[in-house]
């Protein structure tokens, strides 16, 4: 499939963008949940129908088989980190101020209800559901009198039954030549990883030596450790470590090029392999690329698969016995308008080739996948090698299936004048369902959405497409 290949109907992709042009812009979308059936994503909206991290923002709930839009959150500042277990139940964070200084997890229930889960006062929180029941938190707390040299401490923990119970809790002191290795932890079973890193800096003692040996950046470079702990026990073990060195990397690669500064990790769903993807520090172009590791979760031994390829958030996909590991991931970093696109890799051989290209400017949208064979209620004639894509971005919602080759692709597509129509209906009924003290704050939502009206007339519906929508080109003709 080409790159923006077979363009929508003019008229409905410039409609699209005049809609979205005058509301704002559905844009700047933080992380999408994503129901265990496929069926509800969860995400966080502004009150100009976007995301942004200086802004008050309000979680919602979509329903994508009615298409209705539900308000979970009352007006907490930065409501995200949205994850959706199997009763319909959202786990998000909330900050206390839009600084960004406190944090604190809630769920929102699915009577609409909300409960607080835990209250940090100087923290970031990433929640996600470990099972239906099971909350782990990943917590990061600077410490008062260190907060300027990058001191803290770092702890991961499960909750079950409103009980914290941590598995690690250590301190890193960034002075002190140890600093957190900002990657969100992933599972396999009750097999949890994890990464930190050690910060190497030449010693004031060996100065003189390295100096005489000509490589006077040797030293200066970042210890990766990858960790594995077992979320029943809480035993760990490291199974192998990455070590980058500033000399090296510039010997080695392009000056546009930038050393790892950012680590993905993917557990395989047997728990076998654990895939980790080292990013530049500053990931902004689409020249730059990716060192991706394949481990033994075993033996810890690690081969390099790939070290030329734009590429992070892999994920692995299905395995059948005797078939060669593979692994999804996206690429591509939407300079100039452009889109991501998501690419499958064979880890045995190291080809990899794209499936499908997805539109909207990329730091501002949020991309997720599910495999069909693996929603929650699948049968066994469930397809193994067809996936479901869901896609926000400034253009709207798109829920696109697609087999892993790049054909067969059914695209179901929420523009962004009917999402924020939804936006606005769900408003005005969750002002409605509050106290008469909301009286006020009702009827201009009243207004907002005679307002959205205009822009988006008739039922808020999905359009079925034969293509992925694209932006339009200024000066391009259709």
């Amino acid at each position: 499939m080409k790159r923006w290949q077979a363009v929508v109907v003019a008229v409905l992709v410039l409609g699209l963008l005049t809609a979205a042009s005058e509301m704002g812009g559905c844009e700047h979308f933080n992380r999408m949940g994503i129901s265990p059936d496929g069926n509800t994503i969860a995400f966080s909206l502004n009150d100009q129908g976007g995301f942004a991290v200086n802004k008050t923002s309000a979680l919602y709930k979509l329903d994508l088989t009615t298409c209705e839009l539900t308000r979970l959150s009352a007006d907490k500042p930065l409501a995200a980190w949205a994850d959706v277990n199997g009763k319909g139940e959202v786990l998000f964070t909330w900050r206390s101020d839009e600084t960004g200084d406190c944090a604190e997890v809630a769920v929102a229930l699915a009577n609409g209800t909300v409960k607080d889960v835990t209250r940090n006062t100087i923290s970031d929180v990433v929640p996600q559901w470990l099972d239906g029941e099971r909350v782990l938190l990943a917590t990061t707390w600077p410490l008062a009198d260190g907060k300027d040299d990058g001191e803290y401490e770092v702890a991961l923990s499960i909750l079950e039954n409103g009980k914290p119970r941590e598995l690690v809790h250590e301190f890193y002191a960034e002075s002190k030549g140890r600093a957190y290795w900002s990657s969100l932890p992933v599972w396999s079973g009750d097999l949890l990883a994890y990464a930190v890193a050690d910060v190497l800096k030449p010693q004031e003692e060996d100065a003189e030596e390295v100096e005489q040996e000509g490589a006077d950046e040797q030293d200066e470079g970042m210890l990766v450790h990858i960790y594995l702990v077992s979320t029943n026990t809480g035993e760990r073990h490291e199974p192998t470590s990455f070590t980058f060195f500033k000399s090296d990397f510039k010997e080695e690669h392009e000056e546009e090029d930038q050393p790892p500064g950012y680590v993905d990790l993917a557990f395989s769903a047997d728990g076998r392999k654990l895939a980790a993807c080292f990013l530049p520090s500053d990931f902004e172009e689409d020249q730059q690329r990716s060192w991706l590791y394949l481990i033994d979760a075993e033996t810890g031994e690690s081969k390099l698969v790939r070290d030329d390829v734009n590429m992070y958030y892999p994920r692995f996909a299905p395995k059948a016995e005797g078939e060669p590991y593979r692994l999804l991931y996206l690429s591509g970093t939407g300079e100039e308008g452009a889109g991501r696109s998501l690419n499958i890799l064979n880890l045995e051989t190291g080809e990899s080739r794209k499936v499908i290209s997805l539109p909207g400017k990329v730091m501002s949208a949020y991309t997720d996948w599910r495999w069909l064979c693996e929603l929650e209620g699948a049968d066994e004639s469930a397809p193994r090698n067809r996936l479901r894509l869901y896609h926000l971005s400034d253009l709207g919602l798109i829920i696109a299936e697609v087999n892993e080759d790049g054909s067969d692709l059914s695209v179901r597509y929420l523009d962004a004048a009917r999402l924020r129509l939804a936006q606005a209906e769900a408003d005005l009924r969750w002002a409605r369902a509050l106290t008469e003290a909301h009286s006020s704050r009702a009827a201009d939502l009243q207004e907002a959405l005679a307002e959205a009206k205009k822009l988006a007339p008739g039922p808020v519906q999905f359009v079925s497409l034969e293509a992925v929508p694209r932006p339009v080109e200024e000066g391009e003709e259709e």
